[in-house]
């Protein structure tokens, strides 16, 4: 956002404001599309995706010029360009100028700032707010493979489809009956059926890999790192809906309740957190089209009339942790109440 009455010269050289390494910064672009795979053509595409495309972000580059200088934050550009990534659609590039100024924008959208004040400029009032954040700490996944408490154990290979659905399936369920995890609507007896090889509705065990339980374990070893133990594993295999197996129906979905309850407290907006944390260091062959489902209530939502099951930006969350978290790992969408809702894709 630009100060008032700015008396900003038209233009100013840029190699008055910004050195040369500066520059290559803001000039470099490598745009990656964030999410992949599509949804079984399910999620409708939101009109916020397509409005940025149109936009001249000219005044708002020359303005980040400008201000990068005389503020001072263009010394922090790696440290700005990282908070920006989630909020840009890509991922692990130095964003371009334009591109930088987009991201700005829907940054400024998610810290409240007026639709009109959504300019894409790190003026001094977004200066005033950002920079602050920028000392805090980013999270730090717990390590990909955790350890195990009295040595390692191996996965079985995907070739051995009843060996590796069998061996997640019994971790879980171990971690059920220790008291890490709760279970709620018939969950474990379901993943009891599964380690045993027998059928569960329309999933067979023995023939087709279950995709969610690999999240949920990895889920769940963090949370034994942490001693974490809020997390209900709710709703996993359902009947058909409509014909059609898909989502739970096919084990590609859980959805994750709160030991406390209620989805309006912040217990479980720290639930949620935590286990979008945990799931930065998945294993990168099951990030694959990864999708959440938050409620319409709390510090997620909020009591909005948003619709429900559609894809939306990350920015419409209230709580920070979360807008920063859901755009590195996958899309999410106003869901039912009281409880986050997982689905994978990675194995289809």
């Amino acid at each position: 956002m630009r100060a008032l009455n700015d008396t900003t010269p038209e233009i100013m050289l840029e190699d008055e404001i910004l050195s040369d390494i500066e520059l290559r910064k803001m000039s470099a672009t490598n745009p990656e599309t964030m999410f992949e795979g599509e949804w079984d053509n399910f999620l409708e595409v939101e009109e916020w995706e397509f409005e940025d495309l149109v936009k001249d972000w000219s005044n708002a580059v020359r303005l980040n010029y400008y201000y990068g200088s005389q503020l001072g934050w263009n010394s922090q550009y790696d440290k700005i360009n990282d908070l920006l990534l989630p909020f840009s659609g890509m991922k692990n590039v130095s964003l371009g100028p334009e591109a930088f100024a987009q991201a700005v924008s829907e940054w400024q959208r998610s810290q409240g700032f007026s639709e009109a004040d959504c300019d894409g400029i790190i003026g001094p009032q977004t200066w005033g707010k950002m920079q602050p954040l920028l000392e805090k700490k980013s999270y730090v996944p717990y390590p990909t493979v955790p350890v195990i408490p009295g040595g390692t154990s191996t996965v079985p290979p995907l070739t051995n489809i009843f060996e590796y659905n069998a061996w997640h399936a019994t971790k879980i369920v171990d971690a059920m009956t220790s008291g890490l995890l709760g279970t709620n609507f018939d969950s474990k007896n379901q993943l009891i059926s599964i380690a045993n090889g027998q059928q569960v509705k329309s999933v067979n065990p023995n023939s087709k890999i279950v995709a969610a339980l690999p999240v949920i374990y990895h889920i769940m070893q963090n949370a034994k790192a942490e001693n974490f133990s809020d997390i209900i594993i709710g709703s996993f295999i359902r009947d058909p809906s409509n014909g059609s197996c898909t989502g739970h129906c096919a084990g590609r979905c859980i959805d994750i309740n709160y030991k406390g309850g209620n989805f309006e407290t912040p217990g479980s907006v720290k639930m949620v957190a935590n286990i979008l944390r945990y799931l930065l260091s998945l294993p990168s062959q099951y990030k694959k089209s990864l999708g959440f489902g938050l409620p319409l209530q709390g510090e997620f939502f909020g009591k909005t009339n948003l619709k429900k099951f559609s894809s939306v930006s990350p920015s419409l969350l209230k709580d920070p942790d979360l807008r920063v978290l859901v755009p590195q790992l996958g899309i999410v969408f106003p869901d039912n109440d009281n409880h986050l809702h997982i689905q994978v894709n990675w194995a289809s």
